[in-house]
């Protein structure tokens, strides 16, 4: 019996000049080894039977036939083992259905594919794999049409049942399976109807043109300056006994490098005597890498002549880097010490935390990373979550269409207010719950998988399956937010499980302190942009390096990604460079789709905070600022500064409390204080 069918399939045989012959030898084998219904397509002549009827086969699902190969070179013993599983793979029998994968895998951890192989020619198969289908679809959530497939194949595979027969049983099954083919065409595939989430809104969509950002600024400094700076290294080396010769320069736009050789013997005596090198080199902004990577040499940042940022946009996007780039969220950050421009991929590094001092140019790099989004992703697969406290801040983002934006049906999509970003982030809990399960259901560990077989019309919509874009949550200044344990909370739920389900996060703070950089801030957001940070320990708290203190002011950063630093320069991203993108894609034909997350019914909401009602102390508007601004919080010390009794402290201690501005209290210790002095102003005017 299988002999005959091996002498159809076998790929080296020649092909039998008598077809005629073939046909009448094993015209039941057709009907016998073809999976999910499939009809061969045989040419009037015959010619084409081996060829047609292989490709029908191969076609979508190949299960059956995989497992008839497998029986063929292996043996049965072979397929009943659970070398089976990987063997499977190696014949390409789930290509294209990793859900089918998984169902196999399941069924046989679950002892299930021994038996059902065992069962007997003249069995009711149709009611083993019904009680099958309903058991794993309970237990493990998979479709039972799918499950009924695999199944079905597996006789098939097998020989223990004809396709005759399990062509009628799934098509009695799924009506979604298509049965016949008009003469002389392909059979039709078993994906799910034509169903309007397939059809994604912005199909036709054109990404904008990077050449309307035509300023540049870009210049490095003459060769002349930089031997004579090269000549003082040297000098300056050589005053603390530290023989040193400089073999190399990279220029920069900002700051050049100068590659140093330096006997190892010296090393130590140069670290010792790092920061008086630096001081005597007479420029703020050194640095000095011990090793540099990859050399035996160490370097030496120093910035030009010109301290200023020269950087444009144009500079970065249009560039070769950024361009030829083909990431899947690529953000320009600046350009490095050697003129290259440094571009980062949102989707491998997850989430980034960008810190540095007041006006140094975080919220110009946060325009500079929408605008990398906006020239590379569509609408289709991307998604923002923006929020500001401070409502003049990023506002020209509001004239986005909303095709890029995803958000609650009652609130907006630049979030200003700290209850809206609350439930923003709780419904955002919600979404990552169900990509990940969506993405347990289809078999794979990521959305590109999910995407790809959503796209391919494997997954069916009428399941809840969907196009699933990547989110993207912008928080631009993250403490007038995120201060509470109920912040905390969820916020440590959501980063746990964002792994793999296309939602990433960018905060920006200008509090570097203990205080604000919280552990769970520092476990999770690894990855920082660092601009200039004036105090070495909180230097070291952020990158964990004092080099933060060594930077130029405004746009002068330190990428830490991976455990490694590098320092590039951000271009000089205006307000208006946005407008001007943001109106090329307005010109746009888009269709106006928002994105709207899931609701969740919020049982303790974060509500405004409001003083409770009570006849407030003379002195309370003027302690609750003292108690804030110096993080000391205590009964004695507010009773010796103003001379009160300790009846009176104790009182607006209590009142402090009751308005959320500082803890409970902690024993003997001082109270710990709750608020940063923005949100206590609001506090104190509500």
């Amino acid at each position: 019996m299988w002999n005959r069918v091996r002498n159809i399939f076998r790929k080296q045989e020649e092909t039998s000049s008598n077809m005629d012959d073939i046909q009448a030898a094993d015209k039941d084998y057709t009907n016998r080894i073809v999976p999910l219904g499939y009809k061969s397509t045989l040419t009037s002549d015959g010619t084409s039977y081996q060829k047609d009827l292989c490709e029908c086969i191969l076609a979508n699902f190949p299960l059956a036939m995989a497992i008839f190969k497998l029986r063929e070179d292996c043996g049965d013993d072979f397929v009943r083992s659970k070398a089976v599983i990987n063997a499977l793979g190696d014949y390409k029998a789930f290509d294209g259905c990793q859900p089918a994968r998984a169902i196999f895998k399941v069924l046989y951890t679950e002892g299930i594919y021994y038996d059902f192989i065992n069962l007997p020619i003249s069995s009711n198969w149709i009611n083993e794999i019904k009680k099958i289908s309903n058991r794993l679809s309970n237990q493990f959530g998979y479709k039972e049409e799918l499950i009924n497939q695999v199944l079905a194949n597996i006789l098939l595979g097998f020989g223990k049942c004809s396709t005759s027969d399990v062509y009628s049983f799934i098509t009695e099954e799924d009506s979604v399976v298509k049965t016949e083919a008009p003469n002389n065409q392909d059979a039709p595939t078993a994906i799910p109807p034509l169903h309007d989430k397939y059809k994604l809104p912005n199909n036709s969509y054109s990404l904008p043109n990077t050449g309307r950002l035509i300023e540049r600024g870009l210049s490095t400094p003459d060769t002349d300056s930089l031997k004579q700076r090269a000549e003082r290294v040297e000098w300056v080396l050589n005053g603390y006994g530290v023989d040193g010769k400089v073999i190399n320069i990279i220029s920069g736009p900002r700051c050049s490098l100068y590659e140093i050789q330096v006997e190892s013997n010296k090393l130590a005596k140069l670290t010792r005597n790092e920061k008086d090198i630096l001081i005597a080199l007479g420029s703020r902004g050194c640095r000095i890498i011990n090793p540099l990577p990859n050399k035996l040499a160490i370097g030496i940042e120093i910035p030009n002549q010109i301290e200023d940022n020269n950087i444009m946009p144009g500079d970065i996007f249009n560039s070769k880097e950024f361009n030829m780039s083909n990431m899947k969220l690529p953000i320009a950050i600046g350009i490095d010490s050697a003129s290259n421009v440094v571009i980062e991929d949102l989707a491998k590094l997850g989430n980034i935390l960008i810190c540095g001092g007041l006006e140094q140019g975080k919220t110009t790099l946060v325009y500079q990373i929408v605008a990398s989004l906006l020239f590379k992703v569509s609408p289709n697969d991307l998604k923002f979550i923006i929020a500001h406290s401070n409502q003049l801040e990023l506002h020209e983002l509001n004239n986005l269409p909303k095709d890029y934006f995803a958000h609650t049906n009652d609130i907006e999509c630049l979030i200003t207010e700290r209850p809206d970003l609350y439930q923003t982030l709780v419904c955002l809990t919600v979404e990552i719950e169900q990509r990940t399960k969506l993405l347990q259901i289809a078999g794979v560990r990521s959305i590109e998988d999910y995407n790809r077989l959503f796209v391919n019309r494997t997954l069916n919509p009428a399941d809840g399956h969907h196009y699933l874009p990547r989110l993207v949550c912008i928080v631009d200044e993250i403490q007038p937010f995120f201060n509470g344990k109920e912040w905390d909370d969820t916020l440590s739920t959501i980063f746990e499980k964002t792994k793999g389900v296309g939602v990433h996060f960018i905060f920006t703070t200008r509090y570097t302190s203990a205080d604000y950089l919280t552990p769970l801030i520092r476990r999770y957001l690894i990855n920082k942009i660092c601009f200039r940070i004036n105090l070495p320990h909180e230097s070291r708290l952020a990158i964990g390096k004092a080099d933060a203190t060594n930077l130029l002011d405004k746009g002068d950063v330190l990428v830490l990604k991976d455990g490694g630093i590098v320092r590039c320069q951000t271009s000089n991203f205006e307000p208006r460079h946005i407008e001007i993108i943001i109106n090329e894609i307005n010109q746009r034909n888009l269709t106006g789709s928002e994105y709207i997350l899931p609701e969740k019914e919020l049982f303790d909401t974060i509500a405004p905070t409001v003083l409770p009602v009570f006849d407030k102390d003379p002195l309370f508007d003027e302690i609750a600022r003292i108690v804030v601004t110096s993080y000391t919080a205590s009964t004695s010390s507010i009773q010796r500064r103003y001379n009160i009794g300790y009846n009176r402290a104790g009182l607006i201690m209590d009142q402090l409390e009751a308005a959320g501005i500082v803890g409970p209290s902690n024993g003997g210790k001082p109270r710990e204080v709750l608020v940063d002095p923005i949100t206590l102003e609001s506090i104190l005017n509500a």
